[in-house]
């Protein structure tokens, strides 16, 4: 009963949240979503304490007020992000092609494929500026893609939240079973996207240097490469202005391209992916969203406290 009522109480909170943003203009609207964030952070101090921590741990040598500086400007990017979800009913591919010059996208992504016998990609990606509203701008400009996401438990609210994510042909599958679902989805040519930026526990872990410090990584995106063959890339959206983006798209060296055991492979490719992820941060930090505990789990031995 009581799952029932937090059910019932999350969809209309959220359908409540969104409703003044798809209504508003969009300079009102920017305002109502940058108030969300506030409260956000009022009610949860900790992430502010976590952002500051993660932005000590990458940049150790610039002054308290420019590290502060970096994390207010990450607010204003979470804003958007809010916005952008709410604003995705009102995408069109006309304005998606506006949004977005994806010619030579579609080129690379073509160029990547023909050396892995079409077979879907596995895109790794990071919380990084509006990539909520972007993977739809990517539906409507190239294709829908396959995105493993974790649920809320609370079907009324779950199936509303991911109904608008998969408005445009994407689809949202769960992480239970996440090997196996991912491996067929591939199989059937589909693009899998994976958030590879939040930490995970030690048993399903493989470190990697993340900016210079271990970072608890989940194996899953070196090792379906390795067992299925498929391209693995790197793609996020970058902030070209008022509502338009470019987009970072690199292959990463696959796995099956490397020296050693098939751990070493995975470690390997895993650490090409990191390397991808910190120059996409450091060429537009603020964007990043610093608010995950990413550097929590520890390797044997080291104690977490970090945070």
């Amino acid at each position: 009963m009581l799952v029932l009522i937090a059910d019932y109480l999350a969809l209309f909170i959220g359908k409540s949240l969104v409703w003044p943003m798809t209504t508003l203009p969009e300079n009102l609207s920017a305002k109502v979503a940058r108030l969300y964030v506030s409260i956000i952070f009022l009610l949860r101090p900790r992430f502010k304490s976590v952002a500051l921590k993660n932005l000590e741990i990458v940049f150790p040598d610039k002054p308290l007020a420019e590290r502060e500086e970096i994390f207010k400007k990450s607010l204003d990017v979470l804003a958007e992000n809010i916005m952008g979800f709410a604003r995705i009913s009102s995408l069109s591919p006309e304005k998606a092609s506006q949004i977005c010059d994806y010619s030579e996208v579609k080129v690379k992504f073509e160029e990547v494929r023909k050396k892995f016998s079409d077979k879907g990609a596995l895109i790794t990606t990071i919380h990084f500026d509006s990539f909520e509203y972007f993977i739809q701008v990517h539906a409507l400009n190239y294709g829908p893609v396959s995105i493993l996401a974790r649920g809320s438990n609370l079907p009324r609210f779950d199936a509303w939240w991911q109904g608008c994510r998969e408005r445009f042909g994407n689809k949202i599958f769960d992480r239970a079973g996440g090997f196996k679902e991912i491996s067929k989805r591939l199989k059937n040519k589909e693009d899998v996207v994976i958030l590879c930026d939040q930490n995970v526990k030690r048993n399903h872990a493989v470190f990697v240097d993340f900016f210079g410090v271990p970072a608890a990584t989940s194996k899953t995106i070196a090792l379906t490469a390795l067992r299925t063959g498929s391209p693995v890339m790197f793609g996020a959206p970058v902030s070209t202005g008022p509502g338009t983006f470019e987009v970072t798209l690199k292959e990463i060296p696959h796995p099956s391209e490397e020296e050693g055991s098939t751990d070493e492979k995975i470690a390997k490719c895993t650490a090409h992916m990191h390397r991808a992820f910190e120059e996409q941060i450091l060429k537009r930090p603020e964007a990043w969203f610093w608010l995950h505990r990413r550097w929590k789990t520890r390797p044997e031995g080291e104690p977490e406290v970090f945070y």
